[in-house]
């Protein structure tokens, strides 16, 4: 195939060397020093634009000319070719060397699907010139991981290990490992082949057992580098132990080749319920699981929340339910999983697999399929929010929440000008469930979303209704969650609504925070803009405890900002509350936006925000939030 990198050691053509515009004179030292190098010789009368060595990840590549008509000249030029023909020695020597230690180099362009490869990497990867032809040479239960491998985003140290069928019948066990981007669509790296190969078509246990699992060691070295790429994207590493119970006693009647099926499709099922991406593996010494004549395996996952590592364990143990039959035979297996994380737990990968061990003994001692984190207490913990995040999905699906409301008052006035719409979840046994229990869990879930449409429609609902019987109109403030923010179709599925309930856009309030709005102010202008223009007013909520820029603020078309609660509480006793709160009111006041105090609960309080001439307040002093009957009887006195 055809590459740059190889040397004219390894039998292929050598490369070419033109020398452009060089007098013939001057030609006999240059040609020389080339042809040591191993480069064939070409003239021609044509000149090149510059004398250069191109650098393009791979050895250096020379292109002479530039009409060579001086001494000067030509010595820059031999020297030139002189660092070539070392680099292109080192080369020779650096490729013997791969040879010796079978470790080959590649390169992949994501554009083309192109694979180049030093004679060793073509060697090994059995001269595969794309990533299809490799993959050709790969089982097809690796090939989906092996492509995905490839995709872009591949960072420096990532490795994927595979066996590789050549051509010639034999399987290598090989490991490839990216080290570093040239260009936006290219990645290079290393291949390597592994130890003890097998030299037959059948796939050696020491990689990979009949399953197609690898084992222990090779899983040690895989949850390094799954740390590292935790700590890089900030999040855990859970290392599961899979202990299935009393497997040899189920089977003591099967023949082997049954026992061995069995297997097979237990680990099936398993491989089929996780990503990709996800580790998976044999131990080589399961303990006393082993000694019990139990099976076992080991998984990693990178995870979020140490709740997601759960979700994954219970889908194991679901997908592991029931009876599994093999011809005549029948059994019926338990699950028991062990959970350690990364970096609450352990950092070592050796310790995270012993304590996630030590946890599926706990998880086997309740006598049945079940799962025990390796800290007592996260178990609690966990199992709680996995028990709140059952009953979060049940009541979106049967529409459990309700919107309480609380009124903004003009403080001059002592008059409702506007209402903030509020989630209540209002379960049958639970009863009134508190927002700081279930707000976070359904934004980590994903399950606000759903929530959010829920609230904005109802409040839309009432607050027309409202001015369809008679009552002055309000404007109805409703919350938007980052993730709400963050859907591309929130101004579409706004407008939705508003069309829908017949509410107009100038009676609705969206309320967003600074650290929403800064995640990224640019894209936020854009969208705020077009809500602006639909007539839709705008509010910062919490103002204060995030880290907006001014300049910004000016160029976000906002209306309003609320004074957070944490500000207004101690306005009276604590001078630096004072001073925020009255920079914020002058600022406001300074940027023609009104100014909303939350958490008012005294008169004192409010009598501060008198004198300062705050616009609105809103807090217990006035009401709390109550459903819409009793608010509807507030703007009745209003």
């Amino acid at each position: 195939m055809s590459n740059p990198e190889r040397s004219p050691s390894n039998g292929a053509s050598p490369p070419l060397a033109l020398a452009l515009g060089v007098a013939d004179d001057d030609q006999t030292d240059l040609r020389r020093t080339l042809e040591q190098a191993g480069f064939r010789w070409q003239t021609t009368p044509e000149t090149a634009l510059n004398l250069e060595l191109v650098r393009d990840c791979s050895p250096k590549v020379l292109v002479l000319g530039d009409q060579v008509d001086g001494a000067s000249s030509l010595q820059a030029l031999l020297q030139a070719a002189g660092g070539l023909a070392d680099e292109v020695r080192d080369l020779a020597e650096i490729e013997q060397l791969e040879r010796l230690a079978q470790v080959g180099r590649w390169r992949f362009d994501a554009n083309t699907g192109r694979l180049d490869c030093t004679s060793e990497g073509a060697r090994l990867l059995d001269g595969a010139e794309d990533l299809a032809s490799l993959l050709e040479c790969v089982e097809p239960a690796q090939q989906g991981a092996l492509q995905d491998w490839f995709s872009p985003g591949l960072e420096s140290g990532d490795v994927v290990e595979f066996a590789l069928h050549a051509h010639n019948g034999a399987v290598r066990r090989l490991r490839l490992v990216h080290y570093g981007t040239c260009r936006m669509h290219q990645a290079s790296g290393f291949v390597q082949a592994l130890a003890n190969q097998p030299t037959g078509p059948d796939i050696g246990a020491e990689f990979h057992d009949s399953r197609g699992l690898q084992v222990q060691s090779d899983f040690v070295d895989q949850v390094h580098r799954g740390i590292a790429r935790a700590n890089r994207g900030k999040r855990s590493l859970a290392v599961l132990f899979l202990h299935v119970e009393q497997l040899a006693r189920a089977t003591q009647t099967w023949l082997p080749a049954d026992v061995r099926a069995l297997r097979s499709i237990l680990a099936e099922r398993l491989r089929n319920a996780l990503r990709s991406s996800d580790l998976f593996a044999r131990p080589e010494d399961a303990g006393d699981l082993a000694s019990a004549g139990d099976d076992a395996f080991l998984l990693a996952i990178e995870v979020d929340r140490d709740q997601d590592a759960a979700n994954v364990a219970r889908r194991l143990l679901e997908v592991t339910e029931g009876r599994f039959s093999v011809g005549e035979h029948h059994a019926q297996l338990q699950l028991g999983i062990g959970v350690a994380l990364h970096p609450s737990d352990s950092s070592s990968p050796p310790r995270l697999i012993e304590l996630a061990c030590g946890a599926a003994l706990e998880a086997r001692e309740k006598g049945q399929s079940g799962l025990s984190f390796h800290d007592a207490a996260k178990n609690a913990e966990v199992f709680q929010k996995l028990s709140l995040e059952a009953h979060l999905r049940r009541a979106v699906e049967l529409e459990q929440f309700e919107v309480f409301y609380q009124p903004k008052v003009n403080v001059a006035t002592d008059t409702i000008v506007g209402m903030e719409a509020l989630v209540r979840w209002r379960h049958p046994e639970m009863g009134l469930v508190s927002p700081l229990e279930f707000i976070p869990l359904a934004e980590e879930t994903g399950l606000i979303l759903p929530i959010g449409e829920t609230v904005l429609r109802q409040a839309c609902m009432v607050a027309k209704r409202w001015q369809d019987e008679g009552l002055p109109p309000i404007r109805m403030a409703v919350n938007l969650s980052s993730a709400q923010f963050e859907q591309p179709d929130l101004y579409e599925m706004v407008l939705q609504v508003l069309d829908e309930t017949g509410l107009a856009p100038e009676w609705l309030e969206l309320e967003l925070t600074e650290s929403m709005l800064m995640g990224d102010a640019e894209a936020a202008v854009v969208i705020l803009r077009r809500f602006k223009r639909a007539g839709i007013h705008i509010s910062i909520d919490d103002f204060g405890t995030g880290y907006s820029s001014l300049s910004y603020l000016r160029r976000f078309p906002i209306d309003s900002l609320k004074i957070d609660r944490s500000f207004i509480r101690d306005v009276n006793v604590n001078a630096d509350d004072a001073a925020i709160a009255t920079s914020i009111i002058l600022m406001g006041r300074s940027l023609k936006l009104r100014v909303v105090a939350e958490g008012v609960e005294t008169k004192n309080q409010l009598a501060f925000l008198k004198v300062m001439q705050c616009d609105e307040a809103q807090g217990y002093l006035y009401s709390r939030p109550v459903p819409a009957d009793e608010a509807r009887k507030l703007l009745d006195r209003n």
